[in-house]
């Protein structure tokens, strides 16, 4: 039998690893799961009963009616509708069975619902899908902050513990069972379109993990927080 053809991601990463050699594993992740034809890129997200994996929001509206019981006692604490933002909104699960739930209890009206997600998706009737977290600025979420698996989306560098308390990023690499490694690199050496410096920063602003052991750090965080 054949083997199937890749994945348009994958042919990609493929061409370019072959010619620019091992890639930081958070670009490989963003490109497998937001480049052209990814994973969560796809129009019909392969979440649910029917899907690759089931989440507890995707399960049943149970989780959709939970969040607008909280919402309501967060309307009796503040004296006023509570706002609903919801980040990382995916197939909008989730969102439907809140607003369900909110229009059946008599709590949608008057209240602002707001969703926002990396793959700009259409969002239920009355839920207002904003392009990101900082076009809350303006006007700030006064209620709920709502997220379900976010940084399970999210793409981050892979910081992998070594003996004597050393911290080696991971890597792509398009070697058999070799998806991430733990290839240190070089002080000199530049990433693809990034300088060299952001792996040093990375190693200095993380805790390093005991040898043997990996941890996750998202691109956009330093000491300072993230962004």
């Amino acid at each position: 039998m054949p083997k199937p053809a890749p994945s348009p991601p994958a042919a990609r990463l493929r061409r370019r690893i072959a010619a620019a050699g091992p890639i930081p594993f958070a670009e490989f992740m963003e490109e497998a799961l937001y480049g052209d034809g990814g994973y969560y890129a796809r129009e019909e997200l392969p979440i649910g009963v029917e899907g690759d994996y089931v989440t507890g929001s995707s399960h049943s509206p149970l989780f959709g009616r939970a969040t607008a019981r909280w919402l309501a006692a967060l309307d009796r604490a503040l004296g006023r509708r509570a706002d609903f933002f919801e980040a990382g909104f995916g197939n909008g699960t989730h969102l439907a069975a809140l607003v369900a739930a909110l229009a059946a209890g008599g709590g949608l009206a008057g209240r602002r619902l707001l969703a926002w997600d990396r793959v700009p998706r259409p969002v239920p009737a009355g839920v207002e899908r904003v392009e990101g977290p900082a076009a809350l600025a303006a006007r700030p979420v006064r209620g709920l902050v709502f997220s379900f698996e976010l940084f399970d989306a999210l793409p981050v560098h892979r910081l992998v513990g070594r003996q004597g308390g050393r911290a080696s990023c991971g890597w792509g690499s398009t070697e058999r069972g070799a998806s991430s490694g733990g290839r240190r690199s070089s002080p000199t050496r530049r990433w693809p379109r990034s300088p060299a410096r952001r792996s040093r920063r990375v190693r200095s602003q993380t805790s390093r993990p005991p040898g043997g052991r990996s941890t996750d750090r998202s691109p956009r965080c330093s000491s300072a927080g993230c962004w």
